[in-house]
Formats: structure tokens, C-alpha cells, sequence
């Protein structure tokens, strides 16, 4: 029984919506890192097919072709972002190629497929959006269907060395049940892909309706996967800092006892009041590299160096302004270890909100 236009419509419509939501979620996600870029262009990509895909099954593309521009570039960008998803769930500890970027060249013939479309004449644009759910097979129709067969290849071939390497660490015994799932999805997706490029390289109506809604279906799906195993939809930000731990720096270092001594040098021995301290002399007292130190700072404490140093300035200044009112603003930003008049007011006011009068005002007001 073939699939109704209207439920196609509506299902592609919403499905596509929500995953354009999502894209934005990851977008906006303040830790984000290149992962999250990834997977919101993946996301974007994908929802915006779906969208497009219901406009053709419906006809509504027939009468405005403009809103479906692009749809190649889609197809071809969808695929290295879900390689590059797929890969940091199967080989977390292993670093994407170096020339990733490369995987996005075919991505160029895509463009000026849809470039080309866009400067044909409306009624050009109409009418080989009327053959694409025919059996027509003019030679501007055909070349659409070289670039849609082009993209199953593609798909095909990325999915084909993720499938390997799945064997590979199969082998090694070095799965898990995310894992798992993930190989099922690559298959699956492989399977709705195709169905959708079928329809397209062979003028099938029937198979492009399918072939949505499946991929509607399955990114449902993988949202309530996601809700089980949240490194599925949510970035795989624990496969990511697993993969990000064992290519770090700090592999061979006791990162707790570091910051247990770290914290010690600062809140004991003050080394914040030296305003001549830089992160090569903070690192040569716990016995690592800046670059160990710096890492530390970002991935552990979540900070950097200045944010950390002038944290401890700044709160020692606050506890200073309120307990010594007949000391100077300036005094005690040389004491607790800024050299500058400029850098304590600028520090001051982006840790506490206020300036240090405005502080030392609102807590002598307490006092009386």
C-alpha cells in the first residue's frame, strides 16, 4: 500500500521542524566544540531535506521550485557530517582524519548542480520537478540523476569504512551497547538513504515517500534512543571527552594531586599577589608543562589562566574593600597582585557585576 502525499506531508513536516529545533539546541550549547558544530550542521542538514522532500511529494515545489534549491548540496553535506558523527561513537580514541575537510569536495559538484538549477528559466525548474516523479528521462533530468546516484555512492562508501571498522574493533572485543546501536542505525540508514535515492534516480514517487518518512521515523527514533543513551543525540559528550582524555597531555600526570597543590599555592601561599606571574612560573611549581597547566585549566577546572588568578585577586580585594575602608581602591588593587588601575576596575566588574566603590558602598551600608 503506497504512502498517502497528506501523511507524508505531515509527518516530514514535523519531523523536519524538530530536528531544525535541535540543530539550534546544539548550536547554542555553551561547551560546545567542534562536535556540536558537526552534529547541528548534520541535524540543519537533515531537516531542511526532509522539509524539501514533502514539498515535492506534495506538489508545493512545483509552484515555488525556489524553496527546494539546494537539495543536492544537502544530500552531499549530510554525508561527511554523518561520518564524521558515526565515527566519534565508533573509534572515540582515534582522531578524525587530518584532511576531513577533504571528505567535503563532492560537496562541490553538488553546488554547481543546484547552482545551475537555480538559473534555469521557472518553467525549466517546473518541469524537471515534474520528471523527477516520472519516468522521464530527458537530458537535463538525467543529469540530476547522475548527482543523485553520485550521493548513494557516496553514502555507500562512507558508511562501508565505518562498517569496517566496526568489524575491526569487533574483533578486538572493544564494544559496547552504544556501539551497537550505532552499527544497527548505519545500517539503517544506509537502507533509507538508498530507498530515498532510488526514487530520485529512478523517477519513483512511491520510493521518495517512503524513503522520508523512514528517515522521518528513524532521527524520532534516535531522539528516544537518545533519551536512553544520551551520547547518541547529545554530541557523545562523554565519547568525546573520553577521546579528548586519552590524547591529552596530561595522560601520564595525577591531575588530582596537581590540583590539590595547585589550589595550595594559591590559597595558602598566595601566589596571586605576584602581579608578575605568568603561567610558565605557576606550572614550574607543580611540575608541569604550560601547556599541561593550560590544558588542565580548560578541561578540569573549566577556566582559564587569567579567570583563575584574578578570581583570587578579586576575592581577596572584595574582603579587602569591605574590612578596610580607609584603604585606597588603588592600593589594594596593588596588593592583592594587579599592576594596573585599568585591569582590577575591568577584572572587578566582570567577576562581581559592580564596580569597587559601588562594593565597598553596598557593605559599609550593611555595617551601619
Amino acid at each position: 500500500m503506497e504512502i498517502s502525499a497528506q501523511f507524508t506531508t505531515y509527518v516530514t513536516g514535523f519531523t523536519g521542524v524538530f530536528v531544525l529545533l535541535l540543530s539550534l539546541s546544539q548550536l547554542l550549547n555553551r561547551n560546545r566544540q567542534w562536535e556540536h558544530l558537526n552534529l547541528s550542521g548534520l541535524l540543519f542538514c537533515l531537516g531542511l531535506l526532509l522539509l524539501q522532500g514533502g514539498l515535492i511529494v506534495d506538489g508545493t515545489a512545483l509552484s515555488r521550485p525556489f524553496l527546494v534549491t539546494g537539495k543536492s548540496t544537502l544530500i552531499f553535506l549530510i554525508c561527511p557530517l554523518m561520518f564524521f558523527a558515526y565515527h566519534l561513537i565508533i573509534l572515540p580514541v582515534e582522531r578524525l582524519p587530518r584532511r576531513k575537510f577533504l571528505y567535503l569536495l563532492p560537496v562541490i559538484f553538488a553546488i554547481i548542480a543546484d547552482v545551475w538549477f537555480f538559473l534555469l528559466p521557472l518553467p525549466e525548474k517546473q518541469q524537471i520537478l515534474r520528471e523527477i516523479t516520472m519516468a522521464a528521462y530527458s537530458s537535463k533530468i538525467n543529469m540530476l540523476k547522475i548527482v543523485y546516484f553520485l550521493a548513494w555512492i557516496q553514502v555507500t562508501a562512507y558508511l562501508s569504512i565505518l562498517f569496517n571498522d566496526f568489524v575491526i574493533i569487533r574483533k578486538k572485543g572493544n564494544t559496547s551497547g552504544v556501539v551497537i546501536i550505532t552499527l544497527c542505525y548505519i545500517v539503517v540508514t544506509e537502507i533509507v538513504f538508498t530507498i530515498l535515492l532510488a526514487g530520485y534516480v529512478f523517477s519513483r514517487i512511491a520510493l521518495m515517500k517512503t524513503g522520508i518518512v523512514l528517515i522521518s521515523f528513524t532521527l524520532i527514533s534516535l531522539y528516544l534512543a537518545g533519551q536512553r543513551y544520551p551520547r547518541l543525540l547529545q554530541l557523545l559528550m562523554m565519547e568525546a571527552e573520553k577521546r579528548s582524555y586519552e590524547r591529552s597531555l596530561l595522560g601520564s600526570v595525577d591531575t588530582d594531586m596537581v590540583i590539590d597543590r595547585l589550589y595550595e599555592l594559591m590559597e595558602k601561599e598566595r601566589l596571586y599577589v605576584d602581579d608578575e606571574l605568568l603561567m610558565k612560573h605557576l606550572a614550574d611549581k607543580i611540575f608541569i608543562s604550560p601547556h599541561q597547566l593550560s590544558e588542565l585549566l580548560n578541561n578540569r577546572l573549566k577556566t582559564n589562566f587569567n579567570t583563575f588568578v584574578n578570581g583570587y585577586r578579586i576575592r581577596e580585594a572584595q574582603q579587602m574593600l569591605a574590612d578596610n575602608p580607609e584603604k585606597s581602591v588603588l592600593a589594594i588593587a596593588f596588593e592583592v597582585g594587579f599592576n594596573s588601575k585599568a585591569s582590577f576596575y575591568r577584572s572587578f566588574s566582570k567577576l562581581s557585576g559592580q564596580s569597587p566603590q559601588q562594593y565597598r558602598q553596598q557593605h559599609l551600608k550593611k555595617k551601619q
